[in-house]
C-alpha cells in the first residue's frame, strides 16, 4: 500500500501533448514521481526525456512493466491502442489509468473489462476527468439526493465551437482513427449523462453528417503552407494553448476539408436505458460557443446545467406544480485542466490505490459510455436501431414496470418544493 506521503512510482505509456500533460499534473500535485516514459515515436519519447530527464525511457511497454520503480501506469497512447496497452501490463500487476475512450470497439472494450475481471487487489481506472469537476459532480449531488426524483428524461447539447481546431485539422478527423468524434468527444458527456441517470443503455439509435467539414482537398495539404491562410475562417495556428498542458504546443494543422476527413460533424443520439429513462444528446462540431447544456427530468422536478468552457456553470433545479419555485447556484470551479476535473480525477485515483477500493470511472463504467458512442457511431452508418449487450454477450432490458403507482400526494408536491426553492 502506497503511503499518503510518498508519491505514486508512475509511468507514462504514449508520451504526446495528453499523457506529458497529465504526468506533469500528477507530479506538479505531489502525487506521483514520473519514473518510466514510453512510447513507440522517437519524437515523443525525446520530449518526454526532456520534460522527465530521470525517468527510464523506452519503446517497450512490457519494458515499463518489468521495472520494479512502476507503480501504476497511465496510457495515452492512441485511442486505438489502448487495450493491447493495457493487456500486455496484465502480467505485471500495476495499478492503470487508461485515457479515454477505453477502446475503439465494443469488443476491444469487452477484451479488456473480460482479461480484468479476476484482477481484484489493482485500482482500473479510465480518465473520465468530466465526472470529476465539482459542477458535474454538484449536479450528481442533486440528482441522488432524490430532489428531482426519479430521472426519466434527459437532454444535452454539446456546443463545440473549436471543433476545427481540437479535431478537423487532426488526425482525429480520420474514422480509422477514432470511429468518430461521438467517441473521442462525446464520450464524456455520454458517461457524465448515464451516470446522473443511474441506469445502463439498452437500446441506440442515431443520425449523423459530415456537413461543414470535408471537401475536394488534397490529404497532403497544411495550414502553414496554405496561400490562402490569412483568408481562410478554418485556418489553424502552429501553436495553440491547452488547459491540461498549460503551455503552447504544436498542433497539426491538415486542411480541415481535406477529402480524407470522414467523421461527422454533428450528430443526434437517442438512448433507451434500462430503467426506461430516454436521452437526446446532439453534439455539434460548427457551433458559435463551446458550452455543455445538459437538461434532467425527473418525476419531482428538473435539472438545468450550463456548463461553459470558460465562465462559470450555473444550475438550475425547477419543481412540478411550483415553477416559480427553484433553486439557482453558479459554480466556482475549483483550478486545474478541464474544469478542475483533471486533478481531482488523479486525486481519486491515487485515493482509490491507497484505500484500496473501486475508483468512481472503473473499466465497466468506461465500457459504458464507450459502447453509446460506438453504437451510435454504428446506428448513423446503417441507419438502425443497435442494441447494447452487456462484456459477456448477454442481452439487456427495460427493468421497470410501465407505469408507476402513485409516489407522492399533491399536496405533499407542493408541500415539497418550498423546502428547496427560492422565489424567482
Amino acid at each position: 500500500m502506497i503511503e499518503a506521503t510518498q508519491p505514486l512510482k508512475l509511468a507514462v505509456v504514449g508520451c504526446g501533448g495528453r499523457g506529458v500533460g497529465v504526468a506533469r499534473e500528477f507530479q506538479g500535485l505531489g502525487l506521483a514521481r514520473v519514473t518510466a516514459v514510453c512510447d513507440v515515436a522517437d519524437k515523443g519519447l525525446a520530449h518526454a526525456k526532456e520534460v522527465f530527464p530521470e525517468a527510464f525511457a523506452t519503446k517497450d511497454v512490457q519494458a515499463v512493466g518489468r521495472r520494479e520503480d512502476v507503480e501504476a501506469v497511465f496510457i495515452a497512447t492512441t485511442d486505438d491502442t489502448h487495450v493491447d496497452a493495457a493487456l500486455a501490463l496484465k502480467p505485471f500487476d500495476k495499478h492503470l489509468l487508461v485515457e479515454k475512450p477505453l477502446a475503439t470497439s465494443i469488443a476491444d472494450c469487452d477484451r479488456l473489462v473480460n482479461g480484468y475481471a479476476s484482477v481484484k487487489d489493482k485500482v482500473h481506472m479510465v480518465g473520465l476527468c468530466m465526472r470529476y469537476s465539482n459542477a458535474t459532480r454538484r449536479v450528481h449531488q442533486i440528482v441522488s439526493s432524490g430532489m428531482i426524483g426519479e430521472v426519466l428524461c434527459a437532454d444535452c447539447i454539446d456546443h463545440v465551437s473549436v471543433g476545427g481546431s481540437y479535431y478537423f485539422h487532426h488526425w482525429m478527423s480520420r474514422k480509422k482513427h477514432v470511429v468518430g468524434l461521438l467517441l473521442q468527444k462525446g464520450c464524456h458527456s455520454l458517461d457524465f449523462i448515464s451516470w446522473i441517470i443511474g441506469s445502463r443503455a439498452v437500446k441506440v439509435h442515431a443520425f449523423g453528417g459530415l456537413d461543414y467539414y470535408g471537401g475536394e482537398e488534397a490529404a497532403e495539404k497544411v495550414c502553414h503552407e496554405c496561400g490562402e491562410f490569412e483568408d481562410c475562417s478554418e485556418r489553424q495556428e502552429r501553436f495553440v494553448e491547452l488547459d491540461y498542458v498549460k503551455q503552447p504546443v504544436r498542433k497539426p494543422d491538415f486542411c480541415a476539408y481535406s477529402r480524407e476527413v470522414d467523421v461527422c460533424d454533428n450528430a443526434i443520439v437517442n438512448v433507451l436505458y434500462e430503467s426506461g429513462a430516454k436521452l437526446s444528446y446532439t453534439e455539434c462540431h460548427f457551433s458559435p460557443d463551446y458550452v455543455r447544456e445538459f437538461v434532467f427530468i425527473g418525476t419531482h422536478g428538473r435539472v438545468e446545467a450550463r456548463l461553459p468552457h470558460h465562465g462559470h456553470p450555473e444550475i438550475k433545479v425547477s419543481f412540478r406544480h411550483r415553477p416559480f419555485k427553484h433553486l439557482s447556484e453558479t459554480i466556482e470551479l475549483d483550478p486545474g485542466g478541464h474544469g478542475g476535473g483533471d486533478p481531482a480525477m488523479l486525486r481519486e485515483f491515487v485515493a482509490a490505490i491507497q484505500k484500496r477500493r473501486r475508483p468512481l470511472t472503473d473499466f465497466e463504467a468506461g465500457r459504458e459510455g464507450a459502447a453509446i458512442a460506438i453504437s451510435a457511431e454504428q446506428s448513423i452508418e446503417t441507419g438502425q436501431v443497435v442494441e447494447v449487450r452487456n462484456a459477456d454477450g448477454t442481452p439487456r432490458a427495460i427493468t421497470r414496470r410501465k407505469g408507476r403507482s402513485r409516489e407522492l400526494s399533491r399536496k405533499a408536491l407542493l408541500d415539497r418544493a418550498p423546502l428547496y426553492g427560492k422565489g424567482s
